[in-house]
């Protein structure tokens, strides 16, 4: 499971696969966007994003880094899923996932 805050949805569909006595097949470890992003920015030469001496990397920034708009307001799981999953191919890979952000291009 990867995504902005993976440990959030990992718990959540875990506990809903119990509920619902469904087998839960997943192993305990997530990539979250976050470290992702933070790392491709350290191995480019970036300064990522500091305030308060802890990371100021939150999603809009990520996904300005990465090239495509922001995730619309308010939250929307389907959504969140969708750009979390472009940028984490643009991090990884270097080239878009999604056709309705292939028109956005990767700004590195």
């Amino acid at each position: 499971i990867a995504g902005q805050n993976p440990s959030f949805d990992r718990d959540a569909i875990h506990k809903a696969a119990e509920r619902y006595h469904i087998n839960w097949p997943l192993a305990y470890r997530t990539i979250d966007l976050h470290t992702a992003c933070w790392f491709h920015m350290v191995k480019r030469g970036v300064a990522p994003p500091v305030a308060n001496k802890r990371s100021d990397l939150n999603s809009d920034k990520i996904m300005k880094y990465v090239g495509i708009p922001a995730e619309p307001r308010p939250h929307n799981a389907l959504n969140g899923a969708k750009v979390a999953a472009e940028a984490l191919s643009r991090l990884f890979y270097d080239k878009s996932l999604i056709d309705e952000f292939k028109r956005h291009p990767i700004p590195w």
